[in-house]
Order: C-alpha cells, then sequence, then structure tokens
C-alpha cells in the first residue's frame, strides 16, 4: 500500500482565509463585492464596477492529463476579467507517485495575481548511503526536514519567490488542525495493513512579504513531515525516513497601499474553492491501489 499525495486543493476554504479576513460566501456563477461604505437605503450613487465594486465569476478547470477526456477538477471564483491558466500533472514510476496541481491568475491591468504553487515532496534519510540512491525528479528532491517558516525564508522565498523581504509571519493554527486531522486518518488507515508506524510534524504560517519593484503579497504556506523508521534485516539496524511536503504554496500579489481591497480579493477567491467529488474520489481510487 503506498501513500498517495495529498492534494492540495482539499486543503482550500475558510481556514486558507487569511485570519484577518471577513469569509465572504460564494455563489455558482456571478457574484459581487461592493466596497466598504455602500449604503443601500442612502442617496442614488452611480458606483464603478472594478473601482467600487467587483464582479466574479467561477471558473472551472480541467483535468487534462489523468483520464480519457477533460474532467472538471476544481473550480473557484475570480473577478471578472481576470485571465488564468492551470494544470494538474500526474506522477507515476517514482515515489512520488500522484498529482500535483498549480494555477495563475491575473487581473487584466496585472496589478493584482494569485499563484497556487504545485506541491513539492523532499526525502530524506539518516543513512546517508540510502540518501546517495535516491532519484530526484522536479517535484520529489531531497533535503532534510523542515518547517513551515524556515521552508519560506530558506527555499521557497529565495527560489521560487525572487527572494521577497518577509515582513510578517503568522502562525495558520486552522490549516494545521486539518492536517493533522488527514494525517491521523491515513495511520488509522496504514494500521490495517500493519504498517502504521509513523509520526507527522505539521506546520502552516500566513506571511506578509515585499518586493522592491512595490508589489506586496501574502504567502500561505504548510508543510507536513512524515516519519517512519525502517529495519534492516539483514544487520539489525534501522534507519528513519523523512518525507517533507511543502503544501500549500499559495501567493497573492497586490500594489503597495492597497492590503485591504487584496485581503478582500483573497477572502473571496479562497473561500469559493471546490472540488469536483466524483473527480476527487477517482484520483483517490488511483491512489489507494496497492503497489
Amino acid at each position: 500500500m503506498k501513500r498517495f499525495l495529498f492534494l492540495w486543493f482539499l486543503f482550500l476554504g475558510g481556514a486558507f482565509v487569511l485570519a484577518s479576513c471577513n469569509s465572504q460566501s460564494a455563489q455558482t456563477g456571478k457574484s459581487s463585492q461592493s466596497a466598504e461604505g455602500a449604503s443601500a437605503g442612502g442617496p442614488t450613487q452611480t458606483y464603478v464596477e472594478g473601482k467600487d465594486y467587483l464582479v466574479y465569476e467561477r471558473v472551472r478547470l480541467l483535468d487534462q492529463n489523468g483520464f480519457s477526456q477533460p474532467v472538471e477538477a476544481y473550480s473557484i471564483l475570480l473577478p471578472s476579467g481576470w485571465t488564468q491558466e492551470s494544470e494538474v500533472v500526474w506522477t507515476k514510476g517514482t515515489v512520488c507517485d500522484g498529482t500535483s496541481s498549480w494555477m495563475k491568475a491575473r487581473s487584466a491591468d496585472g496589478k493584482f495575481s494569485i499563484q497556487f504553487f504545485p506541491a513539492r515532496i523532499y526525502g530524506w534519510n539518516d543513512n546517508p548511503v540510502l540518501n546517495q540512491a535516491n532519484t530526484q525528479t522536479e517535484n520529489c528532491t531531497l533535503m532534510q526536514p523542515t518547517e513551515a517558516e524556515a521552508y519560506l525564508r530558506n527555499v521557497f522565498g529565495p527560489e521560487e519567490l525572487g527572494n521577497p523581504d518577509v515582513v510578517n509571519v503568522r502562525l495558520n493554527q486552522a490549516v494545521v488542525a486539518q492536517m493533522q486531522q488527514k494525517n491521523e486518518a491515513f495511520v488509522r488507515e496504514m494500521q490495517q495493513y500493519g504498517s502504521g508506524r509513523i509520526t507527522f510534524n505539521q506546520t502552516a504560517v500566513n506571511a506578509d512579504v515585499r518586493w522592491r519593484d512595490g508589489t506586496a503579497g501574502f504567502v500561505i504556506l504548510g508543510v507536513n513531515v512524515s516519519i517512519g523508521g525502517v529495519p534492516n534485516i539483514y544487520d539489525g539496524t534501522s534507519s528513519t525516513i523523512y518525507t517533507t511536503e511543502a503544501s500549500p504554496r499559495i501567493v497573492f500579489k497586490y500594489p503597495q497601499g492597497e492590503e485591504e481591497g487584496a485581503r478582500r480579493q483573497l477572502a473571496a477567491i479562497m473561500s469559493s474553492f471546490r472540488t469536483n467529488p466524483a473527480w476527487a474520489n477517482a484520483v483517490n481510487g488511483y491512489g489507494n491501489k496497492g503497489t
């Protein structure tokens, strides 16, 4: 029995809305978000879309690779006029078998954007010989276990975000609780096969970052480390295997000075995320096959 990669989109929802954001309700089709201070009972006023309020449209994102024909994997509300591109990537034939998804979306003027980075898997073994024998791929490489804030400062920020200044970091306990529930469910499942001797260390943060070009951003990041022992039947020793999964990895960019509006946009987008149950069941069914 092998462990299928956590699907980052299954973590999305209210728990990923920044702690200071008010939850927004998501509707199928179109939804609007008004500027603060608008009064329905006040004098008649003329409001301008994009300035005084935003109209959101539901975008359906397809898995083009896993089935005989495209299948809707998930959907999300984006402000009207935004463009997006996405992909569901299937990784087969490695110890990191599973799916990983990415999406990029941006406003028409390019000032606002959101990016869902694909999950990254890192393996590590306290036996140096076994470490050297591990095969590395784009999404599955060697790295010692770490926690979310350290991963942001030392790996994600410098290697994939252009090394922005990390202004503020806050623990995201809601995401940690969700990760812990999934980890416990996985352990119970593995115990059915006599292989439940595994522990986890899960961490998650929300961070405020800034780039030198005047762009600011919100980062939502989770890191899940599984720890398992592997006995050596030949010499009686054992080694410890660490598998680190960095997921979710979400970045919302906006112009400095427009933080309030950016938070409202991010809250609306994140709370609107919907996974197609039929697609998720099919993916999980593949992951639960024995090897």
